[in-house]
């Protein structure tokens, strides 16, 4: 799938950049579904916002107000491109609301997102919310709850292995989506179509990228 995903960006959606950007999403949309595709795995920080939440933020805060204003104009699109198309979208996150567990003046993890997707008026709707920061699951009495029998790997691995448990998918019909090009490369070789978001600014329709060895 992976493979095929590459050609199609270079022989469909690479060349129709900037001028037609909305009509080549469109056409990958369509590709997407086409090969299967039921879900997107969609990162949050820097791939749905153009800021970085840092997994979690004070309610009084100058830093949360700015955050609840950062979704992407270009990932709305995206999203409701989805949404028209069939595909559910979920969000798989390092944001990790027990790194923010002792701090009552602290929103994280899925709260933050929710948050932040109320107050932009988020047109998509989230089918799930895997929010969970593997270097808070390295230890047995941390990741054995989670039915792990080893820790958690700094990857995405354990987010899109939950989706395709929850909702009996395949791997090759979750498109990972994601601004950590390791993250994407780590899920290509577990069998997990992906695509990287570039620029550290969030979603753009003219940044994504198949080529993960940056």
């Amino acid at each position: 799938m992976q493979a095929e995903l590459s050609l199609f960006l270079r022989q469909h959606y690479f060349p129709a950049l900037p001028h037609n950007a909305k009509e080549a999403v469109g056409k990958l949309v369509q590709f997407l579904v086409s090969r299967g595709v039921k879900m997107i795995a969609s990162d949050f920080d820097l791939t749905i916002t153009t800021q970085h939440t840092g997994g979690f933020a004070s309610k009084n805060s100058e830093r949360y107000r700015s955050l609840l204003r950062s979704v992407s104009r270009d990932f709305c699109e995206l999203g409701q491109m989805f949404e028209g198309a069939g595909l559910k979208i979920s969000i798989v996150s390092f944001a990790d609301r027990n790194s923010c567990r002792d701090r009552d003046e602290e929103r994280g993890g899925s709260d933050l997102i929710i948050d932040i997707l109320k107050a932009s008026q988020a047109p998509f709707q989230v089918e799930s919310i895997i929010d969970r920061y593997p270097a808070n699951y390295q230890d047995p009495e941390d990741y054995s709850p989670l039915g792990l029998k080893e820790p958690m790997r700094m990857s995405k691995s354990y987010h899109l292995k939950s989706l395709c448990q929850e909702y009996g998918l395949q791997k090759h019909q979750i498109l990972l989506l994601d601004d950590s090009l390791e993250n994407c490369n780590v899920a290509v070789q577990e069998g997990y179509p992906s695509l990287g978001v570039l620029g550290g600014e969030g979603f753009r329709f003219e940044i994504l990228t198949d080529d993960f060895r940056r």
